[in-house]
């Protein structure tokens, strides 16, 4: 009976023990979740536009295997019809759907899971000689929008055997029939600029531009100091941009773009995506978050802050609205 009473009191020891790294296990468990969900995330998104029969076929292939070296996907805006006219003639003629070769990189890279397509407009031609303010939408009775829009998502679902889902106007120019037509149609989401109109109502996805290659290093930076949990940062870049297409008006090389990349994959908070991706993970890109994010103060503008999109939660604890 005593031996019994021995090895019942050396187990209450053990027992004690077990029970304390239990709660301390949970408790590290809790904090652990709470951390992740506190986490900060910085979502950057390229947008890269113009791809069409006429476009530089030759960088947009080196483009594509730089997001692929790193496991990045991206969204291309595509112009179903091109030209061989200059890009802002209105009513040019000779309008030349995408060939096979361009057909075959789009589907190549999107099997490999690099590439989300968006419709570019219909054939980037501006409505209006209206100089310094072009748009190929806006202004537009609603069944002209319609009949382009739709045309131009068919032709390229067919052609890549996929469901278009983003739109991104030429000039980022639309209006309040252009969204009721992609409504209508069923896209999901509209990347234009901050600029844009947006009505309260709408059911889509409002990702607008923020940023260009040049300043995307100085505003991940930027990004990364201010509270914002999940700052998105979109950034619209053309062939136009870099100096092998452009020497003079270029602003950025291809090898000066890899390293940018390159950069951008050693960051542990930022998250590089495409825009389809980024609707999946951003909870909030209503009408409301554009309308809110064109209310920031002028005076942040010298510090960057208008090349971030940020979030409700921040624009209201920063008192910014």
């Amino acid at each position: 009976m005593e031996k019994e009473y021995l090895i019942s009191k050396k187990k209450v020891p053990v027992i004690s023990l077990i029970i304390i790294i239990s709660f301390l296990l949970i408790f590290l468990a809790s904090f652990y979740i709470c951390n992740a969900a506190e986490k900060k995330q910085i979502l950057v998104v390229f947008r890269f536009d113009d791809y069409s029969s006429s476009s530089c076929t030759d960088l947009e292939v080196k483009l594509i295997d730089a997001f692929r070296q790193h496991n990045f996907r991206c969204t291309f805006g595509v112009i179903p019809y091109g030209r061989d006219e200059d890009v802002h003639r209105v009513n040019a003629q000779n309008l030349v759907p995408l060939t096979v070769t361009k057909i075959n990189i789009l589907k190549n890279a999107i099997k490999l899971g690099i590439l989300e397509v968006a419709l570019h407009g219909y054939s980037h031609q501006a409505i209006s000689e209206n100089k310094n303010k072009y748009s190929e939408f806006s202004g537009l009775d609603y069944n002209s929008q319609l009949t382009k829009i739709l045309n131009g998502k068919k032709y390229l679902e067919d052609m890549l055997d996929i469901k278009i889902t983003t739109f991104i106007p030429p000039w980022n120019s639309y209006d309040n029939n252009t969204v009721r037509a992609l409504e209508y149609l069923g896209f999901d989401t509209i990347s234009a600029d901050k600029n844009g109109v947006a009505e309260e109502n709408s059911l889509l996805k409002f990702l607008p531009f923020t940023c260009d290659l040049i300043h995307l290093k100085k505003v991940v930076k930027l990004a990364s100091r201010i509270t914002d949990k999940q700052p998105v940062i979109v950034v619209l870049f053309h062939t136009f941009d870099f100096l092998e297409m452009d020497s003079k008006g270029g602003k950025i090389s291809y090898k000066e773009f890899v390293k940018l990349l390159g950069w951008l994959a050693s960051q542990k908070d930022v998250y590089v995506c495409s825009i389809d991706q980024s609707t999946k993970i951003v909870k909030d890109l209503s009408s409301r978050r554009l309308t809110n994010n064109k209310l920031l103060p002028p005076l942040l503008d010298k510090s960057f802050f208008y090349m971030i999109y940020f979030s409700q939660e921040f624009m209201m604890d920063s008192d910014h609205v």
